[in-house]
């Protein structure tokens, strides 16, 4: 199974973006210990590139009626546990 998985383009691919990408990887892991105590500290640098992108007026579309109609089936076999929590969750009741 492994010569399947491990083909010659596959190890070659490894290989490149190791070399590729292997010394910046390196330093991010490094550097990981450092950045989580910065972000559990509230410190968080952002990149000006993006400022644009956290200022700008987010908005989406309403939520879709279809999805806003919930619905429980209860059906034979349901624990009372399930039955209860059916009846209780707000949703429409279908008893079948």
């Amino acid at each position: 199974m492994e010569d399947r998985l491990l083909t010659s383009d596959l190890l070659k691919l490894v290989r490149d973006m190791t070399l590729r990408f292997g010394a910046k990887r390196r330093e991010l892991l490094s550097a990981r210990p450092q950045r989580t105590a910065q972000f559990r500290a509230g410190h968080i640098d952002r990149l000006e590139e993006t400022a644009h992108i956290r200022q700008a007026v987010w908005r989406v579309d309403p939520v879709p009626m279809e999805l806003l109609e919930r619905r429980v089936e209860l059906l034979g076999g349901c624990s009372r546990q399930e039955i209860i929590q059916g009846l209780n969750s707000g949703a429409k009741k279908l008893c079948g």
